[in-house]
């Protein structure tokens, strides 16, 4: 799971993430499956087009979440940085 922060706003965003071969691949809610670069890029104009306003990820929170029967645990990853 990704939680992401933006340079210039309060608001936040999470998506769902998978690692295939050590490359993150974001399963936002609008398909298709997009790498980080790629997700980036279509945040920034999507926003633009539709808000009027451009919103850049300064980080992101990088959380793993398994689940074992009847448990959740979640474990925090690290950050990565713009």
């Amino acid at each position: 799971m990704f939680d992401i922060e933006f340079e210039n706003s309060e608001i936040g965003h999470v998506t769902t993430v998978i690692k295939i071969n050590g490359e993150y691949f974001l399963l936002d809610q609008h398909p298709p499956a997009m790498d980080l670069g790629t997700y980036y890029r279509d945040w920034s104009i999507y926003r633009k087009e539709t808000h009027g306003e451009t919103l850049l990820i300064s980080n992101v929170t990088v959380y793993e979440v398994r689940k074992s029967g009847k448990n959740v645990a979640v474990r925090e990853i690290g950050i990565l940085t713009a």
